[in-house]
């Protein structure tokens, strides 16, 4: 571990909080695929046929090519994986969409609850608790589905989602003291791309590896692999300040202390959570509407996407898993050049911060929302429908220089608990999303799916608009240990 000596510390903490973050993402991002080679595809249309349209509804055909021996056939069956049918369940649209949203059900119970064990114990100590307890809720899924059908599964989300609450809380407390505020936005930026990277590498090797063992329990077992290795090297490797780190450098741990020692001072002095204040504040609560906006978008197309590829287009597995995770590899790029040039135009432009994240805020709500409410008029076309859902997924990453890094912004000291609220609400709309999606598409149809759709498009839209009037990136006053509520 000698080359651990020559690196600056602070650059591992991003590494390593880049791996959480798309670890933890993967676990959500990669249900949703293998669910779709749970189930039966509805709408069939044989390969044979054309396109089947009526005066109000459009149904795409299947066109699945199965390689065998390098000479390409079509394929007759209605599924895109030859998983036996043993291996399927009859799931209504109801019911999945209740399967996809059940993972927020628990974590909503235990976000806040975490922000405050978080607070006493430590976020090092948090996390790696999350993270164990995850992997052993993962490997134990397959069962769960065995002898407890939907039932089981829904109680191994619940559960999972419940272990995983305390994650964001964890990272937003632990970044503090490694991240000096002149390289916040770029180092943060680098973090959040771990967001699209999970969701990317979870579709890919999701579809990869059910199209060739042919099941879908073994995704399951993969990620809690996945997620042991990520508790042991954290634990090994990361620490909660610079001055516990022993692989730190005298410079940097000099630098750091020097930037956070004003930080720690005031922590000592910190009163208890000016809940009051904080809901008081028009900016918290700018962001919090807004952070819950996009999570409407962020969940609907994150998790429904394969879902609309599978159940409206007949999108085969193979197409699937690369479609779903090319437009977040594209929101990884677009979420390193925000971070960029949201430093560089406070830096060298002297554009106000505030103005800097609103600007980012309209990019990642308007963009979006225009592109996916086109995409449901792309019809059967895959290709057209594809690019116009890439471009709406890799606007997202516009949000890693805006609403993303706001928190730390209004209030260094209380960011865990401003986080908490924030997600918590975020997790709301993340659990309402995919079920209501599932009850406006009970016959998983084009036309439901744009209703869906123009939906996602009013709500983002207003995100822009609510950040655009009350949103700040000025410390507010309850942050301060002197603050006197009265």
């Amino acid at each position: 571990m000698k080359f651990l000596f020559k690196v600056k510390q602070r650059y591992v903490v991003v590494v390593m909080v880049f791996f959480v973050m798309a670890t933890v993402f993967a676990l959500r991002m990669s249900f949703p695929i293998v669910l779709t080679q749970m189930v039966y595809v509805p709408n069939i249309v044989s390969n044979t046929e054309t396109n089947q349209s009526t005066n109000t509804e459009l149904i795409c055909r299947i066109e699945h090519h199965m390689i065998e021996n390098g000479t390409s056939h079509e394929s007759n069956s209605s599924q895109s994986v030859p998983i036996p049918d043993s291996d399927r369940y009859y799931w209504s649209q109801k019911l999945q969409g209740m399967m996809l949203s059940s993972f927020y059900w628990g974590t909503i119970l235990s976000e806040i609850p975490g922000a405050i064990i978080v607070q006493r114990v430590g976020s090092k100590l948090t996390l790696l608790i999350s993270i164990a307890l995850s992997a052993l809720v993962t490997v134990l899924t397959p069962s769960a589905v065995q002898y407890g059908d939907s039932n089981g599964l829904i109680a191994t989300r619940v559960i999972l989602g419940f272990v995983q609450g305390p994650t964001f809380p964890c990272l937003a407390a632990f970044v503090v003291p490694w991240y000096p505020i002149e390289q916040r936005g770029r180092l943060l930026s680098i973090g959040y791309i771990g967001i699209s990277a999970g969701g990317a590498f979870s579709t890919f090797i999701s579809g990869l590896l059910m199209h060739h063992l042919e099941r879908w329990d073994v995704v399951f077992y993969f990620f809690s692999a996945i997620l042991v290795l990520l508790g042991i090297s954290f634990a090994f490797i990361c620490y909660e300040l610079p001055k516990d780190n022993p692989f730190i450098c005298d410079d940097e741990k000099e630098y750091l202390q020097q930037k956070i020692d004003d930080y720690e001072n005031e922590r000592k002095e910190l009163p208890s959570t000016p809940w009051l204040s904080i809901l008081k504040s028009s900016p918290v609560l700018a962001l919090i509407l807004s952070t819950a906006l996009y999570s409407w978008s962020f969940y609907i197309i994150n998790t429904d996407l394969p879902k609309y590829l599978n159940d409206v287009l007949h999108v085969s597995i193979e197409n699937n898993a690369v479609y779903s995770s090319v437009p977040k590899i594209l929101s990884i790029l677009v979420s390193t050049g925000s971070g960029f040039l949201s430093d560089l135009m406070m830096s060298m432009w002297h554009v106000k911060r505030t103005r800097v994240q609103k600007i980012f805020v309209v990019l990642t709500s308007v963009v979006p929302a225009t592109f996916l409410m086109f995409a449901s008029y792309a019809g059967c076309h895959e290709i057209l429908a594809v690019i116009l859902l890439s471009v709406s997924i890799a606007a997202h990453g516009f949000n890693s220089a805006g609403a993303a890094i706001n928190l730390f912004d209004l209030s260094p000291n209380y960011v865990a608990p401003l986080n908490a609220v924030i997600n918590s609400l975020a997790t709301v709309v993340g659990m309402s999303a995919p079920y209501i999606a599932g009850l406006l598409t009970p016959n998983a149809l084009l036309s439901e799916w744009r209703m869906v759709f123009w939906i996602t498009f009013a709500l983002h839209s207003s995100e822009s608009i609510i950040f655009t009037i009350w949103g700040s990136g000025e410390v507010q006053l309850f942050n301060s240990p002197k603050f006197n509520p009265k």
